[in-house]
């Protein structure tokens, strides 16, 4: 950003000059950081929520989630049979139930939008 001044008898002019293109790149930067530290919590505290018994189910929705995290995925074969099953087993996780990202998202939205926005900010 550049400034210039011009003075005539008692009128000031000042002009401002932007430099759009490195305003974008950095808004785009700071989206990414955002999407990305979003996409940790909503994969974190899906997980929470997860049914497992061996957290195969868990270990994979961290391997096979895309490597920005604006895709979260369940991916074993029995993955979507477990998400709608409304059948659970506590023993291993008494927090488990069937739509753990639905959980997750009612319990910890406002946190995860509070997150991009801190990051949106500059923050981290």
């Amino acid at each position: 950003m550049s400034t210039s001044e011009y003075t005539f008898d008692y009128v000031t002019v000042t002009s401002v000059n932007f430099d759009e293109h490195a305003i974008m790149a950095t808004i785009e930067g700071l989206k990414q950081k955002a999407n990305f530290a979003m996409g940790v919590q909503v994969l974190t505290d899906s997980n929470v929520y997860c049914k497992w018994d061996t957290k195969t189910m868990i270990n994979t929705s961290i391997i096979n989630s895309s490597d920005d995290l604006t895709t979260i995925q369940w991916t074993e074969p029995y993955s979507e049979i477990q998400y709608y099953l409304p059948a659970v087993r506590k023993d291993m996780n008494e927090l488990a139930t069937w739509k753990w990202f639905e959980t997750a998202k009612s319990n910890r939205l406002r946190q995860w939008v509070q997150t991009y926005k801190n990051v949106m900010k500059g923050g981290g």
